[in-house]
C-alpha cells in the first residue's frame, strides 16, 4: 500500500521515486531532447486505486508525475513515509469534506457535497 498526502494547491498528482520503486516501474534513460523517452516515462498511470481500510475504489489516476517534492521530504524528517501527493487533478474529480476533529474525510462527486446539508462540514460562500 502507498501513502498519499492531500494537496489541493499542488499542480499535479505525483509519486515519489520511492513510490515508483514500490510499484516496480522502470525509469527511462535520458536520450536527449525535451521529448525524450525519459520524459515520457516520468509519468505513471495508477489504475484501480482504492482506500486500504474500506476497499472503496477511488478512480484511475493517469499521468502521475514522478518527483521528490519538498512536502514528502519534510514528512520523512518527521517520521512519516509518504509515497505521493494527490493534487489539483484529483480535487477536480471530487469534493472533500474534511472533519479534523473526528479525523474523518469524505469524498463526494462534484456538487454532491451540498446535498448532505446539515450533516456536512462543506460551506458554500457567495
Amino acid at each position: 500500500p502507498l501513502t498519499f498526502m492531500l494537496g489541493n494547491g499542488f499542480p499535479c498528482n505525483a509519486l515519489t521515486s520511492r513510490g515508483r520503486a514500490l510499484l516496480d516501474v522502470e525509469s527511462g534513460d535520458f536520450r536527449g531532447g525535451w521529448l525524450s523517452q525519459a520524459e515520457v516515462q516520468n509519468k505513471v498511470d495508477l489504475t484501480n486505486v482504492r482506500f486500504l481500510e474500506t476497499g472503496t475504489t477511488i478512480a484511475d489516476l493517469p499521468d502521475c508525475s514522478v518527483m521528490d517534492f519538498p512536502q514528502a521530504m519534510l514528512a520523512e524528517q518527521l517520521g512519516i513515509e509518504v509515497h505521493g501527493i494527490l493534487g489539483q487533478p484529483f480535487f477536480k474529480q471530487y469534493d472533500l469534506d474534511l472533519d479534523r476533529y473526528r479525523a474523518r474525510a469524505e469524498l463526494y462527486l462534484p456538487g454532491e457535497a451540498s446535498t448532505q446539508g446539515f450533516y456536512s462540514g462543506v460551506k458554500h460562500l457567495p
